[in-house]
């Protein structure tokens, strides 16, 4: 019996696979300017769900209670986003992820008046829902547009750009908020939150993107013969 030598895997350093994750991610111009702006979306994020949220909710009436029930809409808010999207199919998608992202800032302006609860909680719901849209249709995206081989150092930039300015905005949001006030912290977040995806869709690359048609028979049914 004869036995086939198996070949062993070509090995790389990290440093090469960091040049070439980085080449495939700056090259797509649909890629990178998605992940730069969500990259300030969820350091804004971050900011109001650990530091200025806690603190608007602790200087008006409801405190801690108001803010669990403010939290918990969110996520509330983000199932329901996710539900929708399991009916829904965009035909562009960064076009529908990106138009979703500015109701987050709903939250924010809300939170800068601030509304009474009940608003805050229909603010939060609509927040919830909205980042969940953008996040099924980017991961759609990416699925759909990334070959196999290179989705995971593509992802690997992605996930860096989602988590980079958190440690930062959480340590500047307090001082900031001390310096120039919750509120217009607040709405300077929301604008930006609500300027920057508008921003992102000048891109033509952005707009251009499509579903691609999962059914395989493209070109029509197949005939088949009729039995005698």
């Amino acid at each position: 019996m004869q036995f086939q030598r198996l070949r062993r895997p070509q090995t790389t350093s990290a440093f090469r696979d960091l040049r070439d994750g980085w080449r495939e991610f700056s090259s797509r111009r649909w890629l990178w300017p998605v992940v730069a702006q969500f990259t300030v979306v969820t350091g804004i994020y971050a900011a109001v769900m650990q530091v200025l949220g806690p603190v608007t909710a602790h200087d008006h009436p409801g405190g801690a209670r108001s803010w669990g029930l403010i939290t918990a809409a969110y996520a509330v808010g983000a199932v329901a986003g996710g539900l929708v999207m399991t009916r829904c199919r965009p035909e562009r998608l960064l076009v529908a992820g990106m138009l979703s992202v500015p109701a987050y800032s709903l939250l924010l302006f809300a939170l800068a008046v601030p509304l009474p609860v009940p608003l805050d909680l229909v603010a939060a719901l609509a927040a919830g829902g909205s980042l969940e849209v953008f996040t099924v249709c980017w991961a759609t995206t990416l699925q759909q547009e990334i070959p196999p081989e290179k989705l995971s150092r593509i992802a690997s930039y992605d996930a860096l750009g989602g988590v980079a300015l958190t440690p930062v905005a959480t340590a500047v949001a307090g001082p900031a908020a001390a310096a120039f006030g919750t509120t217009a912290v607040l709405t300077v977040a929301g604008a930006l939150v609500a300027t920057l995806p508008v921003l992102v869709l000048l891109t033509p690359e952005v707009r251009h993107i499509r579903r691609d048609d999962p059914t395989p028979l493209k070109h029509g049914p197949v005939a088949t013969q009729d039995a005698p």
